[in-house]
């Protein structure tokens, strides 16, 4: 979702100034990129479907890269317990037992190491809408409509080239921001490559890249409601080349401004502020597994 994600003051001077419906667009557009939507399908998978969905094969579109042999990075989620050597719950430039996203003004959630839970061979990640302490940006005493989970590779591993898939369901109710997303591992943002972003009522679902403060290139998902549910989400990413596929399909293409640094994957189920009083804080995202071939 993305990610002005950075507690960079510019960006929440920059959310403040609008409204929770404006926020959703974010920053200006630039001119550069090649969206592509998915195609319209008869229905909008469930979210509470099966996962037995497998990898999708890589189309052959030129400059994508084809992943052969075994993944550099592959987590699944078998067990009770999250892997601490690789996957963090919070921020990295965090430290205390939770946190949010103080660059993003209209998130209401705070992430908690209780809200991220390995079980069924899955990992949940679950927002719940309960008052929750937590702090703000300074440090005071704050509390918090909604508790939620995220997970990061930014202890265990980050990458700079290759293929990254993700194979997760995208939970569907009102109020929620689901995200799968690149960071940079030298915690200075921008760039930012989102794989997926969702609102979870149903207004829009797309792929971003962020590669300066100020502007953004979207993909968008149309109808947003195809990104719900089970999904294998890709990125290609060579030095001359961005391509953000959803079950095998491009999204978004980019061949410019591409970053040339090592990145950590983000995954997190955020909570926005209520649009037209429309906010239930809960749902679970799911995810089956994440792989990464270097290029």
């Amino acid at each position: 979702m993305k990610r002005w994600k950075l507690a960079l003051s510019v960006a929440v001077l920059l959310v403040i100034t609008i409204g929770a419906l404006v926020l959703r667009e974010r920053l200006t557009p630039l001119a550069q990129g090649v969206a592509v939507s998915s195609p319209s399908q008869s229905a909008a998978p469930s979210t509470t479907g099966s996962s037995s969905v497998g990898p999708s094969a890589v189309p052959s579109i030129p400059g994508v890269l084809q992943p052969e042999g075994k993944p550099e990075f592959a987590a699944t989620f078998t067990g009770s317990r999250l892997d601490s050597s690789i996957f963090d719950t919070c921020y990295p430039w965090v430290t205390g037992s939770g946190c949010t996203n103080f660059g993003n003004a209209f998130e209401t959630e705070w992430y908690l190491p209780s809200q991220v839970q390995v079980r069924d061979g899955l990992l949940h990640l679950v927002a719940q809408g309960e008052p929750t302490e937590g702090t703000t940006k300074t440090g005071a005493p704050a509390q918090y409509a909604c508790r939620s989970g995220m997970v990061t590779t930014y202890p265990g591993f980050s990458f700079e080239y290759g293929y990254v898939q993700v194979v997760a369901s995208i939970p569907g109710s009102p109020g929620l921001f689901p995200a799968i997303w690149l960071a940079p591992s030298d915690l200075k943002w921008p760039p930012e490559m989102d794989m997926v972003e969702s609102w979870g009522d149903g207004v829009e679902a797309a792929s971003f890249f962020h590669p300066v403060p100020s502007g953004y290139v979207k993909g968008a998902i149309t109808p947003a409601t195809l990104a719900l549910g089970w999904h294998v989400f890709g990125l290609s990413w060579t030095p001359s080349q961005l391509t953000f596929l959803m079950d095998g399909k491009p999204t978004l293409i980019i061949n410019s401004d591409i970053p040339q640094q090592p990145m950590y994957l983000i995954a997190n189920l955020a909570d926005y502020l209520p649009v037209d009083g429309s906010n239930q804080c809960s749902g679970t995202m799911l995810i089956k597994s994440i792989d990464v071939w270097k290029a």
